[in-house]
């Protein structure tokens, strides 16, 4: 894996890529996944110049980062004719909200995105 452009983005190969997001907001300010949900949809429909219906969710699962509850959406984008498959892990603690995110530009969800995403989660841990 080498670095990509920015210091928490990572190029897996040529077509898969990871990256971390940590945002100072939290369940203290009124994050919950259900609205992190929403708010990932809408700027991916906003990248793709769709509404947030038309971004199809294939999946929305519970889990966790280190001892830390998560959930995990996997989320296709068609942005300008350039198909991506998202797997976005969201962790919310009272302050911060950590996303560790994959990416390929692969319109299926396949074992390879699946297996790449794990292995980017299994590298995680929250202090």
């Amino acid at each position: 894996m080498r670095e990509a452009d920015g210091t928490t983005q990572f190029q897996y190969s040529g077509l898969n890529y990871g990256e971390f997001i940590v945002e100072p907001i939290g369940k203290k300010q009124g994050l919950t996944t259900e609205l992190m949900r929403t708010v990932i949809i809408s700027n991916a429909a906003t990248a793709a110049k769709v509404t947030p219906k038309d971004i199809p969710v294939l999946s929305v699962t519970t889990s966790k980062v280190g001892s830390s509850d998560a959930e995990t959406m996997v989320y296709s984008v068609d942005i300008s004719g350039l198909k991506t498959m998202f797997y976005n892990t969201y962790v919310i603690d009272e302050s911060n909200t950590y996303q560790i995110v994959t990416y390929s530009i692969n319109a299926v969800a396949d074992k390879e995105t699946l297996d790449i995403h794990d292995r980017f989660l299994k590298a995680t841990t929250k202090k």
